[in-house]
């Protein structure tokens, strides 16, 4: 099997998975907001809204497969998004404090979003120098 073959379905997995794992998070965002100041729960909402905006995008363009031959890039975003999975499930079951959200979705969600970007921008560039390649 070609890696181009195993490395999209496991971003696909992977981005479902923590997409999943994050709306899940709206639901029991009560837990991990319980005893702290009064915009905690906006806190959580906002970082989550941005981190599902961002899963979203990544789907859009996996759907599209614009980066589907930067191997190197979808293997270090699955790697990304599986931790990411993992810590956001921990992050849940632990009931951390509501402000480290921010910092998981900052390495865990958008990192791979600015790889995804970059991988685009890769793909776009290399199809304005070589047209007729697709």
């Amino acid at each position: 099997m070609s890696a181009k073959g195993t490395l999209i379905p496991a971003k696909f997995l992977t981005l479902t998975s923590q997409l999943i794992v994050t709306l899940v998070i709206y639901s029991s965002k009560y837990k991990n907001v319980a005893g702290y100041p009064s915009n905690a729960p906006q806190v959580v909402d906002s970082g989550t809204s941005f981190c599902v905006a961002f899963l979203c995008f990544e789907l859009l363009s996996l759907f599209l497969g614009f980066t589907d031959d930067f191997h190197k890039n979808n293997f270090i975003q699955i790697l990304l998004h599986s931790l990411g999975t993992v810590i956001t499930i921990w992050y849940i079951l632990s009931s951390w404090k509501y402000d480290l959200i921010w910092m998981i979705w900052s390495f865990f969600c958008f990192l791979p979003m600015v790889f995804e970007v970059l991988s685009l921008s890769g793909a776009y560039m290399f199809h304005r120098v070589h047209p007729n390649t697709y």
